[in-house]
């Protein structure tokens, strides 16, 4: 069964953010209380577009392992917004 088009493309604008904010709680909640909401909103943004820059602050090693699987879900759900947008054209 096919999701009509408003649907797919309300998801495809509202994944990413929900994304980004899941992963800040999650910065947050592994990094403690040294971890700023910008920090954690920052650090969230360059995982999730694979910048790069490097830790906004030291990470233990579960925020390593938060790290990784955040990034895997989050590169996963970028594609599919991806190619959510080139269906709809």
């Amino acid at each position: 069964m096919r999701l009509p088009l408003n649907w797919r493309l309300w998801c495809v604008v509202m994944l990413p953010l929900i994304l980004l904010f899941v992963g800040a709680i999650g910065y947050r909640m592994v990094g403690g209380d040294e971890w700023t909401w910008s920090d954690a909103i920052f650090m969230s943004a360059i995982t999730l577009t694979t910048v790069g820059y490097g830790e906004t602050r030291p990470l233990t090693a579960e925020g390593r392992w938060f790290t990784i699987v955040f990034l895997f879900v989050g590169v996963f759900t970028l594609f599919f917004t991806a190619t959510e947008i080139i269906r709809a054209m």
